[in-house]
């Protein structure tokens, strides 16, 4: 009987709040594969050198976004483009600053995704998208998510039923391929492999088919040799400390958790010096959703 393929979830921030949140999405993963954490930037270092390449990393939160993470960013594009699977999901749309989101799809992987809102909607199937088996996934759906604009045709799994619409059956002389569209699940080809966002995470059967449908995307573990394609040390400006060193003694941080359940991007450009203040002297955890505010209160 062959392996099961590695699933590894990237919970640098909280490993417990992706059980609460979505209690069903680790089950479901366990049935297919063997899904493991990393709770640490070693851990996360590890598995993305690792002779076993996992077939998918979900990350689940935004600690790959903090400046102390950093090296991680490359490390996952490397591993993309070898072929593997990074999915955005979990807790990561509603923990992340949106100019962190836009800055990192922006220089680290080269997408003009960005944060438009965060509101309710209707959304069909994209019948053009690539990179995901749309029958595996639910047709329409209604929920409240963290949508991103300047999505390609291609990328955009959901768009609304009237774009769905055009986009099946286009008027004459029309043609949607040079639009861009406003989506809350979007996958993008990377080198040979793929990198996906979610702005949607409640315990809903839309969540649990896409993320199915992402990380088990044939042929989503890379092909080239095991362990090639990801540099053993990226330069980032800061210290990497091996496992076998122990690590400097620094003092402990608080953690600090910010609800915002009306939350608007333009927070981040009225309060920059607020944001960064708390960065630095501790760690600060952002939820935007009833849901997620009441599993971190309780953790």
């Amino acid at each position: 009987m062959p392996a099961k393929p590695l699933i590894v979830i990237l919970c640098l921030q909280s490993s417990t709040i992706l059980d609460e949140y979505n209690p069903d999405i680790i089950p479901t993963l366990a049935q297919k594969s063997v899904v493991c954490k990393a709770k640490t930037l070693s851990q996360a270092r590890r598995y993305l050198n690792s002779t076993a390449r996992p077939h998918a990393v979900i990350v689940s939160d935004a600690a790959v976004t903090y400046p102390e993470n950093h090296e991680l960013l490359p490390r996952l594009v490397e591993y993309a483009k070898a072929g593997g699977t990074v999915v955005y999901s979990g807790i990561f749309s509603s923990t992340v600053l949106y100019p962190d989101l836009k800055t990192m799809f922006k220089n680290v992987w080269g997408l003009p995704w960005r944060v438009s809102a965060y509101t309710s909607d209707s959304y069909a199937v994209n019948s053009r998208v690539k990179g995901i088996a749309t029958k595996s996934i639910v047709e329409k759906c209604y929920l409240k998510s963290t949508r991103v604009d300047h999505v390609a045709l291609e990328d955009a799994i959901y768009v609304r039923p009237g774009h769905a619409k055009k986009i099946k059956n286009p008027p004459e002389g029309q043609s949607s391929s040079d639009q861009t569209y406003e989506t809350f699940a979007a996958v993008a080809k990377i080198g040979r492999g793929r990198v996906a966002y979610m702005g949607h995470f409640s315990p809903e059967p839309i969540t649990v088919s896409v993320l199915l449908a992402l990380c088990f995307w044939p042929g989503a573990r890379p092909p080239i040799i095991p362990g090639d394609g990801v540099p053993e040390v990226i330069h980032t400006g800061i210290a990497i400390v091996e496992d076998d060193v122990p690590p400097p003694v620094s003092p402990l941080k608080r953690n600090v958790l910010v609800i915002s359940l009306e939350r608007s991007e333009y927070m981040d450009e009225m309060y920059p010096q607020f944001y960064q203040a708390l960065r630095k002297t501790a760690v600060l955890n952002e939820v935007q959703q009833p849901r997620a505010a009441q599993a971190a209160l309780t953790a």
